[in-house]
């Protein structure tokens, strides 16, 4: 069951931090299942992105620092700051929230950027253009593949 005050303190968070996305915005909620290693690319938003575990365990890179949250913790990604995020367990469930142009967009983009980390040799494909596309449509900005974590950052906790 979600606690309805680590909840109200990740909203409470999301909402001070509040970006500068143009036109219109709605809240986002979505829930994700991820496997073991599935992350999405390295990326920043115009508005402030929020994460909370529900089962599992999620290392989340924000700038230069690295956090693993188990279930039941949150964290704040602030609006421009680089981040992404990898599931460290088998079933990883979280939420992600964050203020969007347009809530199937977002739930769009969180699909389809979970990826299993790939060799640098394996290239890009398509599925790389098509995740750029839909992050853009957002506000998101893609920064790097899957893998790729801030210079100044580690994926190790």
């Amino acid at each position: 069951m979600l606690d309805r005050a680590l909840l109200r303190a990740l909203l409470d968070g999301l909402a001070r931090a509040r970006g500068k996305l143009a036109g219109p915005a709605s809240l986002a909620v979505v829930e994700r299942a991820l496997e073991r290693c599935e992350m999405p690319p390295l990326h920043v938003h115009q508005e402030p992105e929020g994460f909370h575990v529900l089962e599992g365990s999620l290392l989340v890179v924000v700038g230069g620092s690295t956090v693993r949250l188990e279930a039941g913790q949150s964290v704040v990604a602030a609006a421009g700051v680089p981040h992404t995020y990898r599931a460290e367990s088998e079933g990883t469930r979280y939420l992600a929230v964050s203020f969007v142009a347009s809530v199937e967009q977002y739930e769009g983009f969180l699909r389809a950027a979970a990826l299993p980390v790939r060799s640098e040799a394996s290239g890009s494909h398509e599925s790389d253009r098509a995740v750029t596309s839909i992050a853009r449509e957002n506000g998101i900005t893609v920064l790097g593949p899957p893998g790729a974590v801030p210079a100044e950052a580690t994926l190790a906790a």
